[in-house]
């Protein structure tokens, strides 16, 4: 079998991409025709506030930032999440948590002044072999 030619790739790299081409545009033009007819829908009946729910864009995930942070000491080590963000303390560690978990754990925490530094964990040593 001979190897095609440098022009006959060309080609057919050529109409494949043309192809692909109309296909979107005929994909986009479905979808406008659908949009319309949902516009048209929702008109009809009256479903403004409905529709404006299902194109709402999701909420947003809390950030650590957003809400305030309390230092405690960690009078039982844990592990939680709070608010889709992770959290976990060793016994006696010093470390910053939302104020929303340190109420809702006080058997966990106590609080120390914000000037007492943060617990650093221990360096890992390798025991030789």
């Amino acid at each position: 079998m001979r190897p095609l030619s440098p022009l006959a790739i060309m080609k057919t790299l050529f109409y494949e991409i043309q192809q692909r081409k109309q296909a979107v545009a005929g994909l986009n033009a479905a979808i406008a025709e659908q949009e319309a007819a949902l516009d048209a829908h929702v008109k009809t009946h009256g479903l403004k506030a409905e529709l404006a729910e299902l194109t709402a864009p999701p909420p947003t995930v809390s950030s650590r930032i957003a809400e305030p942070t309390v230092r405690v000491r960690v009078r039982e080590g844990f592990s939680t999440e709070w608010d889709g963000i992770p959290y976990s303390g060793p016994t006696n560690a010093i470390i910053d948590v939302p104020r929303g978990l340190e109420r809702a754990a006080p058997h966990l925490f106590e609080r120390v002044p914000d000037d007492t530094p943060l617990h650093t964990p221990a360096p890992v040593v390798m025991w030789p072999r």
